[in-house]
């Protein structure tokens, strides 16, 4: 008897904890984005090696997360060097359509 009282206590308490609603109340002007996707492209190097640094050959491929998500007019691709914030090297400017595969042959330069 007492495990029924305890099993219909635990199904009231759990109906009547849900909601329709879990998110609650967004702020207003909250627009959906997409997130880039850049993937190392298959076979390509991920190291640059210092001594020979002629010899790499890194290629990524750069695409946007959620496929049916809302595209962005344009993008750049940059590179930071050693974590510097203000040596910004621009890959390749104003892509407009992905998915985009590119060399990245021009970090080292």
């Amino acid at each position: 008897m007492k495990s029924i009282q305890i099993l219909v206590l635990t199904l009231l308490i759990i109906s009547f904890s849900c909601t329709k609603e879990s998110n609650g109340n967004l702020p207003d002007g909250i627009r959906d984005i997409n997130v880039p996707l850049i993937t190392k492209e298959a076979g390509s190097n991920t190291n640059i090696d210092f001594t020979n640094a002629g010899s790499f050959a890194g290629k990524v491929i750069a695409d946007i997360y959620f496929k049916n998500g809302p595209k962005p007019e344009k993008a750049d691709i940059v590179a930071i060097k050693n974590g510097v914030k203000t040596t910004i090297k621009v890959l390749q400017a104003n892509i407009t359509s992905f998915s985009v595969n590119f060399d990245c042959q021009q970090i080292i330069a």
